[in-house]
């Protein structure tokens, strides 16, 4: 792709030839995956090149960086009325990655002594969309021919464009980070980068993972252990060839999901973890690891000046935390770590006998750990801004870090040479803001030897040049401009030079404990074998073989419950491969009987939300599985149902063979279910399956039918069709064929038979199984609706449960609530549920009562109820002050009552359709709590009624009618108050000016807004004072509250606190004609939001805890 960028064309280093590119290390030129590479096109018969088209392309030999072919492409520009040719130079990977993050300094290389490099730069991410980049028009030919400049040969037609390419290892590619790097990196659970790279620190600190092996975790809950799960990253780490997971780590940490979400601090994570881990080291011979890698201790003291009185106190400390903002670098931010002060003055310090004296409070160093850890002070709260801010000022660090002079020891002049110097072995980096980012981490693998830098980004591991892992992530400015100013270091990992042999000594497999090592591979091994299963697994399927005992215990609808099916029938496990053949010879073996002597049904199909819409053949075998047919005999299993019905047949039944089997023909036959119905148990029991000849007609099959359920071969039946749990459909006339009766047609039917002599009109099987049909068991749960009864004077309801009939209606079931709670039943009110959730939705009125049915208030149409899937299902309601009739034809109203200290509490009232403001007071009256001195007169304030504007508008007029108000205002909530006794009466030149606080834009209002009694003239500084004493707010805050008018929603005058000859003019303020009460002016007071949760990432989040 081309782009123009406008980046400023950089010059070269001074004096440049083209024996002056620094050339590549000789171990990274055949290395195909090396973090950097350089690019040469030498264009030979340049001035031809000039006057060819776009369509002339000239393309470099490509070079393998991160394991992908770049390459240079310049191409010829038709410039129109500019300089007629141009050149583009640009870098472009053909490897079809999904992307790749990098930088390229692109050059005409000057070639002539003294002239300087044409230079400029890109940065981009790369992908299959766009695999080049670079400039529409990176020089004109007539600059480039330019003979004072110096790149144009003339003798030989020459030009060299060069390429420096910077590249991250590529995502989304088959990138082998062992294979690159000799480690492997971390797979992110979604926000776990932060954990990533302080496990990847702690794995390459060698003594503390020798020592996490040695922990004893033999007898630990594999699911619980911390240490358990620790010493597996570290093993999978240390051996495994690709990334691995932390899921059971969190697991062991007792984290859920949401909390493998949230990108928690690094610091306090690292802080916690190392803490556990020491904790867990107790009483074992590894006791002392910790603190003998990370603990240093300093002393704090205070120290007189003018008498020999000396306070101290030691303390230890794991890592330090050093400012970043307006140091420059590392020594500078020990130095103020350090730095005195000095009591004197006020600030003198109590010596206790001596009394107060000056003195110097101070901190010493008295030991620094072999490992140190410094936590720079990236993120902090910005008082200016009221928030807290990343600080992402450029902040210097060095690969080798001298500390002597911070010592106050006094072996500090017999030390080693060494004993104070640290070479950097990590530094930990974020990308982007205080709300959230990235984290990787960099880390010289060979600290001991030559450093080999390697970048850790979660699962990809590359190598790195030093620049890119230090000087890159110094923060501040970029000096080369692309834009990564929000990256740098927040943590630095220095290891004591004097130790580097003691903690990073070589882990060998002898270090780890034999069992540990055996238990994790093993844990491969059945892993593997688990993943092999998987992958066998998709050669077999499961069938559930369903026999007549999962049905007779059945007594409901259908032929069984589908719910627990699976778990009641025989699963046989089969090749997806076997025919019908294979699969009657399987389910013989398996069940050691004859071949001939059973038959199987399939089911219609295995669409398990279809029984949800009464399709009732979906829950029914009604698929002959014929052993006779070859072209179905055949069939592979894998296109059956995984549910199978195996029918069997009762010896002696009429017509059967010897093993109770009946001939069946499909084309003239159907075959049934049959069940009976007992009325003294009023319940259905299922019998047998009974085969029917289509053209017979059905009294013809009594005897048979008789047979089968147990009764007389001359009782006389009721037979019924089970068409759908709302449809029991009864065969009136025994002479009818089988063909012509209703809804029996298919093959699975279901036939209901009743003893004709022992049913009656109450009854009998249609009266059960309407029953049936209606009845539900129900919760019924008060929702707190705003007009009902207050619930913070009553104890919590719970919720009622019991079984009522979905035919009830609605006045019933508020009966029946209401006789379960002791109240009046016309008091009550239903809600309806929320389409698609169980949550209450809109209230019902008194018309609905007698129109709408429970079904409908439930939710469940037509389509959404089935009996055969009974459930738990939730009521809505709540208990009205008033009856639901007398609730319909009033108003009700939401107030909010406001005390004379500014709190707020809500009231309910109910008011007929013609009220008046003064008829809502005499409502509120009944309830409002009267200051011990106040006036004991109300008033009704139209105020603002969205959360982002606390806004008073208006004081209502007492003759005013309700109706009319809300017509006039589509956002409306109302104050009531008691009208302050200064307020009560206003002279000529007195006005009640609204008050609202904002912070910074006055158009986002937050508190209890309120009106205030202004005179004309009146001075700016009595009105504040006024104000402080209303609101109650010291003077020293106070001060800082800064007073301004804002009319329209913005500020037209802004008032001096200090301007004691500031004046309120009524005139001016009110010269201008209002159409709607937000247009009003108000006095603004602009102030810090003291009750506003710190919006950001790092305060938002609950602080980390490990649970085991």
């Amino acid at each position: 792709m081309e782009v123009d960028i406008t980046d400023e064309v950089l010059p070269g280093s001074p004096k440049n030839d083209q024996h002056q590119v620094v050339p590549e290390p000789p171990y990274l030129m055949n290395d195909p995956y090396k973090p950097e590479g350089q690019i040469t096109l030498k264009i030979e018969k340049f001035s031809e090149f000039a006057h060819e088209g776009p369509e002339s392309r000239r393309l470099s030999d490509p070079v393998y960086i991160r394991g992908l072919p770049w390459k240079i492409l310049a191409i010829p520009r038709e410039m129109g009325r500019r300089p007629p040719m141009g050149a583009a130079s640009m870098q472009k990977c053909l490897d079809p990655s999904w992307n790749c993050s990098g930088n390229a300094t692109l050059k005409i290389l000057a070639q002539k002594p003294g002239k300087e490099d044409h230079v400029r730069k890109i940065s981009h991410v790369f992908h299959a969309k766009e695999n080049d980049w670079g400039f529409a028009q990176f020089m004109t030919f007539e600059n480039i021919m330019n003979p004072d400049d110096g790149w144009y040969d003339e003798e030989t037609d020459t030009i060299i464009l060069f390429v420096e390419v910077t590249a991250d290892a590529p995502h989304g590619v088959n990138w082998d980070s062992k294979k690159d790097t000799g480690c492997i990196g971390l797979k992110n659970q979604g926000a776990t980068c932060y954990m990533n790279s302080i496990l990847q620190t702690l794995f390459f600190t060698n003594k503390l993972r020798k020592a996490v092996y040695q922990m004893p975790t033999d007898e630990d809950n594999p699911d619980s252990s911390v240490a358990l799960a620790m010493q597996r990253v570290f093993f999978e780490l240390q051996f495994s060839d690709s990334p691995v997971g932390t899921k059971k780590l969190t697991k062991s940490f007792g984290w859920d999901s949401i909390d493998s979400f949230l990108q928690h601090d690094v610091q306090e994570f690292c802080r916690v973890l190392l803490d556990n881990l020491e904790n867990k080291m107790k009483n074992t011979k590894v006791v002392d690891t910790i603190p003998s890698l990370f603990k240093g201790c300093m002393k704090s003291y205070i120290k007189c000046k003018d008498v020999d009185f000396e306070s101290s106190r030691e303390e230890c400390f794991y890592d330090l935390q050093l400012n970043v903002k307006n140091k420059s670098n590392v020594l500078e931010s020990f130095k103020d770590y350090i730095e005195t002060e000095m009591l004197d003055g006020d600030n003198k310090y109590d010596a206790g006998d001596f009394g107060l004296q000056p003195a110097e409070k101070g901190l010493k160093f008295l030991s620094f750990p072999p490992v140190l850890y410094l936590q720079l002070m990236r993120f902090q709260y910005d008082p200016l801004l009221d928030a807290n801010v990343k600080i992402n000022d450029r902040f210097e660090f060095t690969d080798t870090l001298d500390l002597t002079e911070f010592i106050e020891t006094e072996e500090k002049e017999n030390s080693a040479k060494d004993e104070f110097t640290y070479l950097l072995h990590a530094v930990l980096v974020h990308s982007g803001d205080f709300h959230g980012g990235h984290y990787v981490a960099f880390i010289n693998i060979n600290l001991r030897g030559t450093a080999k830098w390697c970048k850790f980004d979660d699962d990809v591991v590359s190598r790195v040049a030093y620049r890119d892992a230090v000087i890159a992530n110094f923060g501040g400015e970029n000096i080369e401009g692309m834009g990564r100013s929000c990256t740098n270091a927040y943590m630095l990992v220095y290891i004591q030079k004097k130790a580097i042999d003691d903690v990073l000594g070589p882990v060998l497999v002898e270090d780890i404990p034999e069992q540990l090592r055996l238990r994790f591979e093993n844990e491969k091994k059945r892993e593997y074998e688990r993943r092999l299963e998987r992958e066998e697994a998709n050669n077999y399927c499961e069938i559930s073989m369903i026999l007549d005992e999962e049905m007779k215990s059945h007594h409901e609808f259908e032929l069984f419950d589908s719910r627990t099916l699976e778990a009641q029938s025989r699963k046989l496990k089969v090749q997806k491969t076997m025919t019908y053949r294979d699969l009657y010879k399987f389910i013989a073996a398996n069940l050691n009987i004859p071949e001939t002597s059973f038959r199987l049904w399939d089911f219609q199909d295995d669409d398990r939300q279809g029984l949800h819409r009464f399709r009732c053949e979906n829950s029914r075998p009604r698929n002959f599985l014929d052993p006779n047919e070859t072209e179905d005999y055949s069939v592979p299993i894998v296109q059956i149902d995984r549910f199978v019905y195996l029918e069997t047949g009762k010896p002696g039944i009429l017509g059967s063979d010897i093993h109770g089997l009946k001939p069946y023909d499909r084309n003239n036959d159907i075959f049934t279910f049959l069940k009976l119905y007992n009325p003294e148990r009023q319940q259905t029991e299922f019998k047998g399956t009974v085969i029917l000849n289509l053209g017979n007609e059905v009294g013809a099959h009594f005897e048979e039918i008789n047979q089968i359920i147990g009764l007389p071969p001359d009782t006389r039946l009721n037979l019924y069709v089970e068409y759908k749990p709302d449809r029991i459909i009864p065969i009136m006339n025994a002479n009818t064929r089988i063909r012509d009766v209703q809804m029996l047609t298919n093959d699975g039917s279901i036939i209901i038979a009743e003893d004709a002599s022992k049913t009656t009109e109450e009854n009998n099987t249609q009266i059960y199984f309407r029953a049936l049909y209606n009845r539900i068991e129900v919760e019924a749960h008060f929702h707190e609706f705003v007009a009902s009864t207050k619930p913070e004077l009553e104890p919590p309801m719970q919720p009622i449960r019991g079984q009522i009939g979905l035919d009830w209606k609605l006045p019933k079931v508020c009966a029946w609530i209401a006789s379960q709670i002791d109240y009046d039943p016309a008091k009550i009110i239903l809600f309806k549920n929320a389409t698609h959730t169980e949550k209450p939705a809109n209230p019902l009125t008194h018309q609905h009562m007698e129109e709408y049915s429970l079904l409908y208030i439930l939710g469940l149409g037509a389509n959404n109820y089935d009996p055969r899937f009974q459930r738990l299902y939730k009521l809505f309601y709540s208990k009205l002050p008033i009856t639901l009739e007398e609730f319909d034809v009033k108003y009700h109203i939401l107030l909010y009552i406001m005390n004379d200290k500014f709190d707020l509490s809500e009231l309910s009232v109910f008011v007929n359709k013609s009220a008046t403001v003064q008829d809502i007071l005499d409502e509120a009256k009944k309830d409002f709590k009267f200051s011990e001195d106040g006036t004991g007169i109300l008033r009704l304030v139209h105020t603002s009624s969205n959360d982002t504007c606390s806004r008073a508008y208006q004081i209502l007029k007492t003759d005013a009618l309700y109706k009319e108000i809300v017509m006039r205002n589509n956002n409306y909530a109302f104050r009531v108050e008691e009208i302050p006794k200064d307020q009560l009466q206003l002279g000529v030149d007195e006005q009640l000016l609204p008050v609202a606080h904002f912070e910074k834009e006055p158009t986002r209002t937050f508190g209890c807004p309120f009106f205030i009694k202004i005179t004309n003239g009146e001075k700016v500084s009595n009105i504040r004072e006024r104000i402080r004493q209303m609101i109650d707010v010291p003077e020293k805050d106070f001060e800082k509250y800064k007073f301004c008018i804002v009319k329209q929603n913005r500020i037209i005058r802004e008032f001096d606190s200090h301007d004691d000859s500031s004046i309120v003019n009524l005139v001016e303020l009110l010269q201008s004609h209002i159409t709607f009460p937000a247009a009003a002016p108000f006095l603004g007071i602009q102030h810090s939001n003291k009750s506003r949760v710190a919006r950001g990432l790092l305060d938002s989040k609950k602080s980390i805890i490990i649970h085991n």
